[in-house]
């Protein structure tokens, strides 16, 4: 017989981040970060049988890069973003990031891709 699982995973991250800045409104800015995980994970099997839970520590590893979308037109899009909303930076973000996680209960490793936008306020 087939049966079919549902799987959810919950990380929950503490780190630290070094972002490489050596003066306002530059064009990009490099950056590591790393520190422990913990990943939660529930198993639901499809028969009505209760869910099962584990959890296990583990760590993560990133480095990416900032470019800084304020600064390339700095005397509207940065004045205004500053002026309205107190943004000085506004930042499209592209991230590598690793997560490892090994205990006796599963084994969990992933390397992926992240894109998105920060703000510094």
């Amino acid at each position: 017989s087939e049966e079919k699982y549902t799987f959810l995973t919950v990380p929950m991250n503490v780190g630290a981040v070094y972002r490489l800045e050596w003066k306002d409104n530059q064009l990009f800015a490099p950056y590591v970060a790393g520190g422990g995980t913990y990943l939660g994970l529930m198993e639901k099997r499809e028969d009505k049988k209760d869910p099962k839970f584990a959890g296990a520590p583990g760590f993560y590893g990133a480095g990416g890069v900032l470019f800084n979308l304020s600064a390339l037109d700095d005397e509207t899009t940065g004045f205004e973003l500053e002026n309205q909303y107190g943004i000085s930076n506004l930042w499209l973000s592209l991230e590598f990031k690793v997560i490892e996680v090994n205990s006796g209960a599963f084994k969990f490793s992933n390397q992926y891709f992240n894109a998105g936008m920060a703000f510094d306020f």
